[in-house]
């Protein structure tokens, strides 16, 4: 599978999700083989702007699970963009904006799948 110029061993994808895509699980489905590209878990992306400290153990290991993809969420341009700057810092191989969660505190959040009803904001 190819997604743009990244080539994947196979066309599974561990998805990004909070609490549960941690770097001891991505290398416990990678060791079994059952993954072309992992996640590490959702990033909130005014929580990376504001302290990007708290999510470093997270990335750490990221040169070392390649391909890996990242995810952001959040409401607010300002935060996305130093969110992004912080991460091109680490070596990911995709990066994803998460523009269709379709929890509810997502939603009340203006965040994830209220982004598809106000494309202007997206």
């Amino acid at each position: 599978m190819q997604i743009g110029k990244l080539k994947l061993e196979n066309n599974l994808i561990l998805a990004p999700l909070l609490n549960i895509s941690t770097g001891p699980y991505r290398r416990f489905c990678r060791y079994f083989g059952a993954i072309g590209l992992v996640s590490v878990p959702m990033l909130y992306s005014k929580r990376l702007a504001n302290k990007p400290e708290s999510v470093e153990h997270e990335l750490i290991k990221i040169k070392k699970e390649k391909p890996v993809s990242v995810q952001l969420i959040g409401p607010d341009t300002e935060s996305a963009k130093m969110s992004v700057d912080f991460l091109n810092s680490y070596d990911f191989s995709v990066l994803d904006f998460n523009a269709g969660c379709p929890s509810r505190r997502a939603i009340n959040s203006r965040e994830g799948g209220y982004l598809l009803k106000n494309l202007d904001l997206l």
